[in-house]
């Protein structure tokens, strides 16, 4: 069950270490986002009601693109310097089944196809999901492997609000077939891998097609904020994505939003952790983001979106040896991660 969890918590935009108790508590605002929340407001007449316009038997395809760049320096006796990079590539087939009785329309969502091209210190690895891959291959890019060509089931508001992800059986059974857990993986288990493979994989991609748009109408100018939490290191954390309209574009045949995106965080937690007699300091986090979205309202869909977050964490450590002689060290890690989302005509 642990391995089959390392592999779930790949997919997670900022990685996490163990929680400790509290002993401290603190919040930061980090004012790094890009709206603007001062200027003039749209007049009534001017201003348009963002919705997603899906009507049974709708087919669409998307590329999701994700770029990552992670920097990491360990200092201690010498400097140990590793750089990541990786590129990945899904498209995404979407097929509206029905539309409900409160306006949600019910998605069937298929991965049909992902390459990941990626380097550590400059040693390629490469998948692509057209191959067979050889079980420890399979072990390796597990996270690829079990949603690779599976359809699962979302519902989307008219809002752009994912309501829920179900069906995900076959994607459960596949990741633990992987893992060669199926003699050890217990009901309880299932449920919980299937809840956390929903929230820590599934769920961040869906959320790149479906932002979620005010019940208000809105204008050049207005602005909104989605507040969800996310766990860094020590630091419980309260993201906050902040969207303002930048320019509605208005022809014969469509009316385009350009919406510019930003993000900023609040945290609590302790910055001190003690564990088997070795002390942990954790710095403030430093978290940004920006971004632009394109969404056609006459169609009512995303047709482009590109946003970028950055991330630095920085942990000391100190401690004994072995020998019982003290050591400190000194961990930072630097993460820029870019979605770029284009439906495909």
């Amino acid at each position: 069950m642990k391995r089959l969890i390392v592999y779930l918590l790949l997919a997670i935009v900022f990685g996490a270490c163990s929680q400790q108790k509290e002993d401290k508590s603190k919040t930061q605002l980090d004012t790094t986002q890009s709206v603007n929340s001062n200027l003039i407001t749209t007049p009534e007449a001017d201003r348009v009601k963002l919705r997603y316009k899906f009507k049974r038997n709708d087919e669409l395809n998307y590329k999701l693109t994700t770029i990552s760049e992670n920097n990491q320096q360990i200092e201690g006796d010498s400097t140990i310097i590793m750089n990541t990079s990786q590129n990945v590539n899904y498209l995404v087939n979407l097929k509206v089944k029905r539309i409900d009785e409160n306006k949600n329309a019910v998605i069937d969502f298929t991965i049909r196809s992902i390459i990941s091209e990626g380097t550590i210190n400059g040693e390629k690895i490469i998948y692509d999901s057209k191959y067979i891959y050889s079980t420890q291959e399979r072990i390796m890019f597990a996270q690829y492997e079990a949603i690779k060509r599976k359809t699962f089931t979302i519902i989307v508001s008219e809002l752009g609000e994912i309501v829920d992800i179900k069906e995900l059986d076959s994607i459960v059974d596949e990741l633990i077939d992987i893992q060669q857990q199926k003699d050890k993986i217990t009901a309880d288990s299932r449920k919980q891998l299937i809840s956390e493979f929903k929230e820590a994989a599934l769920l961040p991609l869906s959320e790149q097609l479906f932002r979620q748009f005010p019940e208000e109408a809105v204008g050049i100018n207005s602005n909104w904020e989605k507040r969800f939490n996310s766990k860094i290191a020590m630091f419980n954390v309260e993201n906050v994505a902040s969207f303002q309209i930048g320019n509605i574009e208005t022809s014969e045949l469509d009316t385009t939003a350009m919406i510019s995106a930003g993000l900023s965080i609040n945290w609590m937690g302790s910055h001190e952790a003690t564990e088997q007699g070795v002390r942990y300091y954790f710095y403030d986090p430093v978290v940004s983001g920006s971004g632009l979205i394109t969404f056609n309202n006459t169609t009512g869909l995303i047709t482009h979106s590109e946003t970028t977050t950055n991330m630095q964490l920085v942990m000391e450590m100190e401690g004994l040896d072995a020998s019982q002689k003290p050591v400190k060290g000194k961990r930072t890690d630097n993460t820029t991660n870019k979605n770029i989302i284009e439906l495909k005509l």
